[in-house]
């Protein structure tokens, strides 16, 4: 570990809401999300950065917060952990009475507080803030959970199919986090929020997505590795239904995908 560690001690007055950021080379987005933050939420917060050993300058271009305000906590990591374990490193350091779980390229406005607000009172729910582009288009759209039973009601019912959204901005309450088991970290980045949902539903939590949207401007860098090699959402997928559900049931999901949606032909890249 760097500055502070997974030992980081903290002051033990909880806060309402922990933003939990995971950053990677992010460039300037890191700075744009904290001043956004600052800018528009006016309720108890704290911020946790996790940085994933950058090698840019997306830390640096924060340390008018870091240091400065009590609010802001850097965690440095000598090596980069990946996104689910990130996340869960904030989150053994967070005060909030809600965990709010943020990518960089997130920028929030106003309307947030409202949000926050009926996330802390519902916290027997998931939350998912909608993220549009600059262009208006939904970065976390509804992705049906890829199950035989769900694929089939997905094209035939869809209002019944059970569902999960891009993890780049999920507010859960803290106690829920702890029930649902957390990131689990053998997802390095890809689909560990399809197995978050998918754990949610198993447990009965209802997932609501938030009414005022955020802008998403991206991840920053792309490029993770797990041990020094790439990792392909072809290998996170097939990670997903290997904990879950036999080798039939995968190879039914994957023609779904095949045939009827072209962006996931990457589920059959081989190894």
């Amino acid at each position: 570990m760097g500055d502070g560690g997974e030992d980081k001690v903290l002051d033990s007055v909880m806060k309402e809401v922990s933003f939990i950021i995971v950053n990677y080379n992010s460039g300037g987005l890191l700075r744009n999300c904290l001043n956004s933050i600052m800018q528009h939420v006016s309720m108890d917060f704290e911020i946790i950065v996790v940085d994933n050993a950058s090698t840019d300058d997306s830390i640096a271009l924060c340390d008018k917060f870091f240091g400065v305000d009590d609010r802001f906590v850097s965690i440095l990591l000598d090596n980069n952990h990946g996104v689910s374990k990130g996340f869960n490193i904030g989150a053994a350091c967070a005060r909030g009475r809600l965990f709010y779980f943020l990518f960089p390229g997130v920028e929030f406005s106003s309307g947030i507080n409202s949000d926050l607000m009926y996330a802390l009172v519902h916290d027997e729910k998931v939350f998912v803030t909608p993220l549009l582009t600059h262009e208006g288009v939904m970065a976390n759209p509804k992705k049906v959970i890829p199950t035989v039973k769900e694929l089939f009601l997905w094209t035939f019912a869809r209002k019944k199919a059970k569902y999960w959204y891009f993890g780049g901005a999920v507010a859960v309450s803290r106690d829920l986090f702890e029930f649902l088991g957390k990131w689990d970290e053998d997802y390095f980045m890809y689909f560990r929020d399809l197995d978050f949902f998918y754990t949610a539903w198993q447990k009965g939590v209802v997932i609501q997505c938030l009414n005022v949207p955020a802008v998403y401007l991206g991840e920053g860098s792309s490029s993770w590795s797990v041990n020094g090699q790439n990792e392909t959402a072809g290998d996170s997928f097939r990670l997903f239904y290997g904990k879950h559900f036999s080798k039939c049931k995968y190879n039914v999901a994957k023609w779904f995908f095949l045939t009827d949606k072209p962006d996931f032909r990457w589920i059959s890249a081989k190894k």
